[in-house]
């Protein structure tokens, strides 16, 4: 009885984890060109959500992400 609660409460452990590695996450970056300048007005999109910002007149963009999510 006592190795079958073990083992329940590790998989709910488990699961705990695997969710709080799954959180969304600000990303946050800046966009410039070859010569350094910044750049205003790009898109940035989050490949898996579709999510998309655009970067300010300093070249910064802030988008949200998971932690295995490409942009």
């Amino acid at each position: 009885m006592m190795k079958k609660t073990s083992i329940l409460f590790s998989f709910i452990f488990t699961l705990f984890c695997l969710s709080a590695i799954a959180q969304k996450q600000s990303i946050k970056g800046w966009v410039t060109d070859n010569k350094g300048n910044a750049l205003e007005g790009v898109t940035v999109k989050n490949s898996n959500t579709k999510a998309a910002t655009t970067s300010n007149k300093n070249g910064t963009f802030s988008i949200t992400a998971n932690s295995n999510d490409s942009c």
